[in-house]
């Protein structure tokens, strides 16, 4: 009789091979998310980085990574104007969305704790 719970790994070698000829960033290159958002904004700046519908408009956004990071560059700043330093917490209630990213982004940079509030509580 054939055992059908086996699961079938396919991690690490599998994926590995299953990306060959994509850019992809290395534990070597970034060891942490903000380490690996700059070094993706540093190989693709101009390569879409995020893409969502903007209802009003009623048509789809896209931003390139050198967009994405100028955008958290103004959160940064708007961080360490509000006098926020590593370990402060910040609080976010939004929608899913490409703001969203952008607030948690700078919140890693800078050491900030992001706590989120879902709009559904």
């Amino acid at each position: 009789m054939e055992n059908t719970n086996k699961i079938a790994t396919r991690y690490p070698e599998d994926a590995q091979q299953a990306n060959v000829g994509l850019d992809t960033i290395d534990l070597g290159t970034a060891h942490t998310l903000d380490e690996l958002f700059r070094e993706r904004v540093r190989r693709t700046p101009e390569g879409m980085a995020y893409s969502q519908f903007d209802a009003q408009a009623e048509q789809w956004v896209t931003l390139n990574w050198a967009e994405v990071a100028s955008q958290v560059e103004r959160w940064q700043v708007a961080f360490r104007d509000c006098g926020l330093v590593k370990g402060d917490r910040v609080a976010i209630c939004y929608k899913n969305s490409i703001e969203w990213v952008l607030f948690d982004q700078a919140a890693l940079r800078l050491g900030l704790v992001v706590v989120p509030l879902y709009t559904a509580d």
